[in-house]
């Protein structure tokens, strides 16, 4: 039996008092004001709860812990056990959110007086300068004073799992972390003088990001980092799932999919979150449309790399902190791009305050019956939109190079992969101890660091028929940061990475499209295309259109392989006309999404 898909709605994650010592004045949802306590109150109705769910949503993340302090927060926690018993009636899961680090120091100050102690030790001695500190993940904070935490959520409040959010830490440089450091220096490099130093005894703990990463003790600092990420929150999360006999839910905030946050300053990428069951992108750069320089963005990537780690994802809209989508276009676009590109359907929105008395955007009928048609609609079709995707081309993931080339890998990586997606080319991402070999095209994105063994496993790769595409000089360092004499791939496809003018990006692109072939064309750009074999065997072909503010007309398709095998058009929106001719397929209309099968 299939299993009941997942239908998520934010419900005010923030304690009230949170809205109190903030106090912004930003138009944001998070600005304090006189609509915030009716608000709030309302969200633990069940008239509110119950309007929720007949929208559809069978889950929710609401406030539990801020990191104000466990004694302190303890009156909001029994607000949230009112709203788990209200939603528990209607079937509805209920994960808490719970800040895991960058506390509310000042508060949190008041129940653990030797805080200063775990704070994180910054180069430059400098505090804090706001209401929020990062604590040190070697501190006792997270050894005994959280775990404590999610216990309580699960034995009294009844939580069914946790939105744990700030999930990262700048490098701490205390005397925890430098015996951490120089162990892990100790357990993975034999040789000292291998880097030049004649012991790791008094190493200190180098600045990162790096500028061009070529000193090895720094590159080990990033690694040592990640492994600290990994077992200091993977641990929090197994220990949490266990105390539910497994049915507790981690939703992980690790990572972020937006091209502006380099791996080296988070220091954990999302492929490594081993113990979360789903995870949850921020993606403000990513809002479906054009920015203000005129670029469609998307939030394609953001799926995709979820979908390399096994899991799905809730993707937010916390643009500018205070934009969600207002019209039924706009919110259909958000819907749907999740919903064909397999993350876990849902809004973050439609709880929002209107700031008007405890009005929420959800009261409008247009908002409340755009969202219930369409998760109405993913509930009785789900199964069109979960399968095996077809891809074009993959693109190969390297969370070294990643984490040591910090933002000019993530770069090149959107920049591509938006290439991509605007040409209605599909894509899947994946790392080299998970290729399937087959006759294929292997993108490969700013691999400056790669190891010996990585520069073999992908030549490999290309005498088995894997047509390799290089972005920029590949291999150019070792792992440790040595430049090679001789750089590898000479004789591969290498596209040079553009200069950041709109001629040498547009040279790019060329360059990119010229080198793939595509199993399904298209005459119009801006039209993403995803495919997939479902689990009957058929085959799925999802069309998006970005801009739905205006149909697309006269859309023409050429898919070879599916000549003679369309059997229906499905989508939420009345069928536009369809008319085939051999492999060519012609389209009288488009207006968000439609999805064609083919058996």
């Amino acid at each position: 039996m299939a299993e009941k898909p997942i239908l998520w709605a934010f419900w005010g994650h923030e304690p009230l008092a949170f809205y109190k010592r903030r106090n912004g004045n930003k138009r944001s949802l998070f600005g304090n004001g006189e609509w915030v306590e009716p608000w709030y109150k309302r969200l633990h109705t069940e008239e509110a709860i119950a309007r929720l769910a007949d929208m559809g949503v069978n889950l929710i993340y609401t406030h539990f812990y801020k990191s104000m302090g466990m004694e302190f927060e303890k009156e909001e926690m029994q607000n949230t056990a009112k709203i788990v018993e209200i939603a528990h009636k209607y079937g509805m899961t209920v994960l808490g959110y719970a800040t895991i680090n960058c506390v509310y120091d000042e508060a949190l100050a008041c129940e653990i007086p030797d805080i200063d102690s775990m704070r994180i030790k910054r180069a430059n001695g400098k505090e804090s300068d706001n209401y929020r500190d990062y604590l040190c993940l070697n501190s006792r904070y997270y050894k005994e004073y959280y775990p404590k935490v999610l216990e309580y959520g699960i034995r009294e409040i009844g939580l069914d799992g946790f939105h744990v959010d700030n999930a990262v830490a700048p490098i701490c440089r205390c005397e925890r972390c430098l015996e951490g450091f120089r162990n892990f220096l100790e357990e993975n490099i034999a040789d000292p003088r291998s880097v030049g130093l004649p012991s790791f005894k008094h190493v200190r703990l180098p600045m990162v990001p790096l500028v061009r990463g070529t000193d090895p003790v720094a590159i080990m600092a990033l690694r040592y980092y990640r492994h600290l990420y990994e077992s200091v929150f993977c641990n929090i999360y197994r220990n949490a799932k266990a105390l539910g006999n497994g049915s507790v839910k981690i939703l992980a905030n690790n990572g972020f999919a937006d091209s502006k946050i380099g791996a080296a300053q988070l220091g954990f990428e999302i492929a490594l979150d081993k113990e979360s069951d789903y995870l949850f992108i921020e993606t403000p750069a990513r809002f479906i449309g054009r920015d203000r320089n005129g670029e469609l963005k998307n939030a394609i990537i953001a799926y995709k790399l979820a979908s390399m780690t096994g899991k799905k994802v809730f993707n937010t809209l916390w643009q500018d902190f205070g934009v969600e989508p207002r019209t039924a276009a706009a919110m259909k676009r958000v819907i749907f791009e999740g919903m064909i590109f397999g993350s876990i359907v849902g809004t973050n929105w439609a709880a929002r305050a209107v700031k008007h008395g405890s009005e929420m955007l959800l009261d409008n009928d247009l908002h409340y019956s755009t969202i219930r048609d369409a998760f109405h609609y993913f509930k009785k079709n789900c199964f069109l939109y979960s399968g095996k995707t077809l891809e074009d081309v993959q693109f190969l993931y390297l969370p070294d190079s990643r984490l040591i080339s910090e933002t000019a890998y993530d770069k090149t990586f959107y920049l591509a992969a938006d290439i991509l997606a605007e040409n209605g080319a599909v894509y899947s991402i994946t790392q080299l101890e998970n290729i399937e070999v087959k006759n294929q095209t292997l993108i490969i994105p700013h691999a400056e660091y790669l190891s010996d063994k990585e520069v073999e496993e992908i030549r490999l790769l290309g005498e088995k028929g894997v047509k390799l595409i290089f972005l920029g000089e590949p291999g150019v360092y070792h792992e440790n940061g040595e430049e090679r004499e001789v750089y590898p791939f000479q004789q591969e496809t290498i596209i040079p990475l553009p200069e950041d003018t709109p001629e040498a990006v547009a040279e790019f692109r060329k360059k990119l499209l010229q080198n793939l072939s595509r199993a399904v064309r298209l005459n119009k750009e801006n039209i993403f295309v995803e495919r997939l074999t479902l689990e009957d065997g058929s085959r799925a072909v999802h069309l998006l259109n970005p801009e739905n503010e205006n149909i697309v007309s006269d859309l023409v398709l050429t898919i070879p392989d599916e000549a003679g095998k369309f059997v229906k058009a499905v989508s939420p929106e009345p069928l536009p006309e369809i008319s085939i001719d051999g492999d060519v397929i012609k389209i009288s209309r488009l207006e968000t999404v439609l999805s064609l099968i083919f058996k």
